[in-house]
């Protein structure tokens, strides 16, 4: 197992590409918080949080908004308070056409970068 004894946060991992990264990261042996944004979500984190203990991992689910600088940091205090800390996070936001949309993706990619490290609880952050 490559990644026994990390600890990642993934954003947008009820489904999609983090969906598959959240479950890829358990696979290789990661401790995982599972986020995801609204509660009509969590039935699918908890899905993904299951098939992730399949493998012998530790996951929890968190419903965070990361576009929410307090909801950041109340994320990553959790992740280290239930995985022991958190070694990286990666972020995959849900992204649609509209150029609203597209601005507010913008802003949702930024700032989670930016709330995540400026917590410096994380080593790596991907996205």
């Amino acid at each position: 197992m490559l990644l026994q004894g990390r600890k990642a946060i993934v954003t947008g991992a009820s489904s999609g590409i983090g969906k598959a990264a959240a479950e890829r990261l358990g696979v290789e042996g990661a401790g995982v918080c599972v986020n995801y944004y609204s509660e009509q979500e969590q039935g699918d984190a908890e899905a993904v949080v299951s098939a992730i203990e399949q493998t012998g991992a530790e996951a929890f689910a968190l419903q965070a908004d990361v576009g929410d600088e307090a909801a950041v940091e109340r994320m990553v205090a959790e992740a280290a308070k239930r995985l022991g800390g958190a070694n990286f996070g990666g972020f995959f936001p849900a992204c649609s056409s509209g150029s609203r949309r597209w601005r507010s993706t913008q802003l949702f990619w930024l700032s989670q970068v930016f709330f995540s490290s400026s917590s410096r609880r994380l080593d790596f952050a991907c996205f």
